[in-house]
């Protein structure tokens, strides 16, 4: 008489499952570890788009002034120098909206030196949680000299440096942003754009 195979059940012991169970979280724990680096990525690539933004508005802002009145730049409105934005505050009370801007504001800062540092802040208003503010940065604008080749008919091409701003001046601005953290840890960009005065 033939007797039939049995089947013999292969189980896991309690080893195994704790092992496999390990690997599983060791898994899920790497994945997540994950989503803040794409999270930080994603925030430094919308910030760095906003300060382009930003530095390409103050800058057409200021060129459309200029065109209006050239002598802003020679009665010194606009500093030499860097002004100083060492220290941060979220708050925007004390700052002047710009006329005809609903997110550049400017300000004395600090307010003895007489100095002018701008300020734009992106925000988002949500029905029933208020305003969340996407972007907020310190923008400060100075000046500089620039140098032009000018023809005249005696010594023909001649490097002329243009130091009393009479002709064109190189505008500088750096947007450092968030606002509300010292100036030592913000992320900054800096923009320079050449502006002639119309003859």
């Amino acid at each position: 008489m033939k007797t039939k195979p049995r089947l013999r059940l292969f189980r896991f012991n309690l080893v195994e499952i704790i092992i496999a169970l390990s690997v599983v979280i060791i898994g899920i724990i790497s994945i997540m570890g994950i989503f803040p680096v794409g999270f930080n990525a994603s925030r430094d690539a919308i910030a760095d788009s906003y300060s382009g933004d930003a530095a390409d508005h103050m800058l057409h802002v200021i060129t459309a002034l200029l065109k209006d009145d050239w002598s802003v730049i020679t009665n010194d409105d606009i500093p030499n120098a860097p002004p100083d934005v060492s220290d941060g505050s979220g708050d925007i009370s004390g700052w002047t909206l710009i006329s005809g801007t609903d997110n550049l504001y400017w300000k004395n800062y600090p307010p003895a030196s007489g100095e002018k540092v701008y300020r734009i802040r992106q925000a988002t208003t949500t029905t029933g949680l208020g305003a969340v503010v996407d972007f907020d940065a310190m923008i400060r604008v100075w000046k500089s000299p620039t140098d032009a080749w000018e023809y005249n008919s005696v010594d023909g091409w001649v490097k002329h440096a243009d130091t009393t701003f009479k002709k064109r001046v190189q505008l500088n601005i750096e947007i450092s942003y968030p606002a509300a953290v010292t100036f030592s840890g913000r992320e900054k960009t800096y923009f320079v754009m050449e502006v002639s005065k119309d003859q």
